[in-house]
């Protein structure tokens, strides 16, 4: 976590959760809380200024992530590992990012991969489906939708399965289950590294800690999906102390 003042100075800074209280009552349709940190070391703010947040995918959206994968992959989630960040790494959607090394695949899940993602794009859906196994018994099936979603005569229809279902990478692979990543290279090459987001601050320096008014991001799509932003799902989760 980081604050950004006028002087454009952003110092990384460890927050810890003081308060968490919903504002709005438990029957109203948006979900709007307030959060306080206190910031290690404190940093001069005033409100308006901004709260950079870097939040962390749950414990139960990696584990469904890691049951979609391999036995090879998964079972070696916990197991010390170094990414290499050279050309022969494959990437799937976009160059190879810089990814945290040494680490574990599940702590790089968990903290570095941005799983709440909705910006997954055609080209991400014609890229999946060289990984599709032939052999799995919906994967005939699930290559020809993918390869069909990917191209220009789908693009509506990929539109509406993507941008208006809200749908992230994680669930994309969760709907295409016979998509086989053939190595850690390959689905990391399928992933975007977690963004900090932005949030106004709500507070003065003399309170001695970080205020925040944040609304949560999530509600149904029209086709009865229930989605939470990535960011409302760690801030809704997050316990004081």
């Amino acid at each position: 976590t980081s604050t950004q003042q006028a002087s454009g100075s952003s110092p990384v800074r460890v927050a810890t959760c003081v308060a968490n209280d919903r504002l709005t009552p438990a029957d109203w349709f948006q979900d709007t809380r307030h959060l306080a940190f206190t910031l290690d070391p404190p940093a001069a703010h005033a409100p308006g200024d901004v709260l950079h947040v870097l939040p962390e995918n749950s414990a139960a959206e990696v584990d469904r992530l890691l049951s979609l994968l391999p036995p090879s992959i998964r079972s070696s989630a916990d197991s010390p590992m170094t990414v290499s960040t050279s050309a022969s790494v494959e990437p799937l959607i976009r160059p190879t990012h810089a990814w945290p090394s040494p680490t574990t695949l599940r702590s790089l899940l968990l903290t570095s991969a941005d799983l709440g993602y909705t910006g997954v794009t055609v080209d991400t859906l014609h890229a999946l489906s060289a990984h599709v196994d032939l052999s799995h018994p919906q994967g005939p099936l699930q290559y020809s939708k993918l390869r069909s979603l990917g191209s220009a005569e789908g693009s509506r229809l990929c539109r509406s399965y993507l941008t208006s279902e809200k749908r992230t990478i994680s669930d994309v692979l969760y709907d295409f289950t016979s998509v086989s990543f053939p190595s850690v290279s390959a689905l990391l090459g399928a992933l975007r590294p977690m963004r900090a987001r932005e949030f106004s601050i709500a507070s003065c320096e003399e309170d001695g800690r970080v205020e925040l008014c944040v609304a949560v991001k999530e509600g149904t799509t029209k086709l009865g999906r229930e989605y939470i932003g990535g960011c409302s799902r760690y801030f809704t989760g997050m316990e004081p102390g």
